[in-house]
């Protein structure tokens, strides 16, 4: 449970993988979540919509992290 719960969160959060590998690529069809906030944040200069960006991305990641662990936590139990 908690190991897929890592996985799972550290994945939504990917950013220094996208940023070397593609640095979101061509026309920004491989731009990540994170790297999206951050390209709002200091290139475009717009700190108050990449906060709001930020704060409804870790709205959504706790909401899917904490559902993925109440599934695997009743499935322990089941067993």
């Amino acid at each position: 449970t908690v190991s897929l719960f890592l996985t799972l969160s550290n994945s939504f959060k990917l950013y220094d993988q996208n940023l070397s590998l593609t640095g979101g690529g061509p026309y920004n069809s491989t731009q990540m979540v994170a790297m999206e906030i951050f390209k709002t944040a200091f290139v475009e200069n717009a700190m108050a919509f990449a906060q709001a960006k930020a704060v409804i991305f870790f709205l959504i990641v706790a909401a899917i992290s904490l559902t993925q662990v109440y599934i695997n936590k009743k499935r322990e139990v089941e067993m």
